[in-house]
């Protein structure tokens, strides 16, 4: 389904703040001394490239998107981008000065745009696209299946998104394996095709996992993706039939766990910010999330033994966001109101409990778990004012946007707490891009002469024994 309507205000142009250093790069990059150096202190630069941040609207046009193959170089994991000393960032500080109210809740939103205004896939940018996304200003974009048909198609309309852009794109999709697969299932984009979670949790194996994640992760940097919404880290049940099904790594909560984290490890390692879902545990409900009202059936003690197991593991090797649940949790808050909108998990438990530093991303708002019950104004609010720092596809963006507005107007949410999530997310984009020096080992050199095709096939048949499973697509 299209995005309709437009995003309210248009916002100003942003001071330049956190590129700063980087406007002379493009230049020293021709030269071989400059590339050494480079080499030298352990810093690259992502696959796909984009100056995020322009002084002026009418030169984006004149900025070209670099592409690096990634076969000779491969990022380390990052810093932690949530710690004290990252989050008080000076530059993060001017940035959000100079911002004004309406780029900063555009911030907190990613959007999908599966189609045009005139109902056509949206695989290349267009008018419509343009304008709503400089309208509307969002922090990111989901894409799906409908947006993929090649490779360079791929880069080159991910490149026309982040040019669009006055700050760096939060690029998303779901790539799973299995069932839930957006690019690995079309063979045309050359993106290594996972099997289900539970196919490789069978195996136990977290060195191969680790590898997996690792060489999707690969895959998915090189078309200029940042963010991958895996893995699943839910403990599905045996003998309950589940939504989850083969999504999730186990019933054992010590394979899921470690297997989650594995996967954790390989994303990072690949330059991809990983999202763990979906908390407080998706693997012991009653109903589809996707479709309506769902209930956990875990108690208190269970959750904490066997549900919070995977999300514990995946915090403690510094997963940078983790996904919420639409699902009503009665025992961890007897209002019944689904976790992604409640405080009470999100704040009580996800932050002080479980000590999670991250950034907190809703579940897409347009599931039937949200959206049959309220709109996408009050369902936006609720998310952010429980503890959201991102609201993934809301229904209306634009109706979830002026929500946001209205309420800071009317002291309903404090320009502090708006501040306070965006100092989360734009640490994190910096940590991605490499842009500031808090997180310049993010992109360390990584000796690697295995071309992509070499990682695959190794790969493949560690993980298809016999044969290569089919993926459904759902």
């Amino acid at each position: 389904m299209g995005i309709s309507g437009l995003c309210p205000g248009e916002a100003g142009d942003l001071k330049e703040v956190i590129l700063k250093k980087k406007r002379t790069y493009p230049l020293l990059l021709l030269l071989p001394l400059a590339l050494a150096f480079f080499l030298s202190s352990c810093r690259s630069h992502p696959p796909v490239r984009q100056e995020p941040v322009r002084q002026e609207k009418e030169k984006s046009s004149n900025r070209t998107a670099r592409v690096i193959p990634p076969e000779d170089t491969a990022p380390l994991p990052y810093k932690t981008p949530f710690s004290p000393q990252a989050l008080d960032d000076p530059a993060i500080k001017a940035q959000i000065a100079s911002m004004t109210l309406e780029e900063k809740v555009g911030q907190l939103f990613i959007i999908a745009i599966r189609h045009t205004a005139w109902g056509k896939a949206a695989v290349k940018m267009d008018d419509y696209i343009r304008n709503l996304m400089l309208r509307c200003k969002p922090g990111g974009i989901i894409l799906f299946s409908i947006n993929f048909i090649s490779p360079a198609q791929t880069i080159t309309l991910i490149n026309e998104y982040q040019k669009l852009s006055s700050l760096p794109l939060f690029i998303c999709t779901d790539e799973e394996g299995g069932v839930v697969s957006r690019l690995g299932k079309n063979r045309a984009m050359e993106v290594f095709s996972l099997p289900p979670a539970a196919e490789i949790g069978k195996r136990e194996d977290e060195a191969l996992n680790e590898q997996a994640a690792y060489t999707l992760g690969r895959d998915l940097k090189a078309l200029g993706f940042n963010i991958n919404f895996a893995p699943v880290a839910d403990v599905r049940r045996q003998g309950r039939k589940n939504v989850m099904g083969n999504r999730s790594y186990s019933s054992n909560p010590e394979t899921a766990a470690k297997m989650a984290a594995a996967a954790v490890r390989g994303f990072r390692r690949a330059g991809i910010a990983p999202v763990l879902k979906h908390f407080p545990g998706h693997g012991n409900v009653s109903g589809d999330s996707h479709k309506g009202y769902t209930r956990s059936l875990s108690s208190a003690k269970e959750l904490r033994s066997v549900d919070f197991l995977p999300f514990r593991r995946g915090i403690a090797e510094g997963v940078p966001m983790i996904m919420m649940g639409h699902i009503s949790t009665p025992v961890l808050d007897e209002s019944g109101v689904p976790a992604s909108l409640s405080g009470k998990i999100q704040d009580g438990i996800l932050r002080k409990e479980l000590n999670f530093k991250g950034i907190i991303i809703s579940d897409a708002m347009d599931m039937g778990a949200i959206n049959r019950h309220r709109d996408s104004g009050e369902a936006a609010l609720q998310a952010l004012m429980a503890g959201t720092d991102i609201i993934l596809m809301p229904e209306n963006p634009q109706k979830a946007q002026k929500a946001i507005i209205e309420a800071i107007h009317e002291g309903k949410i404090s320009m502090s707490r708006i501040d306070h999530s965006l100092r989360r997310i734009l640490s994190l984009k910096m940590s991605l891009t490499g842009e500031n020096p808090l997180f310049s080992d993010f992109f360390t050199v990584k000796n690697d002469k295995k071309t992509k095709e070499e990682r695959q096939k190794e790969l493949k048949r560690k993980l298809y024994p016999e044969k290569v499973a089919k993926i459904i697509v759902d």
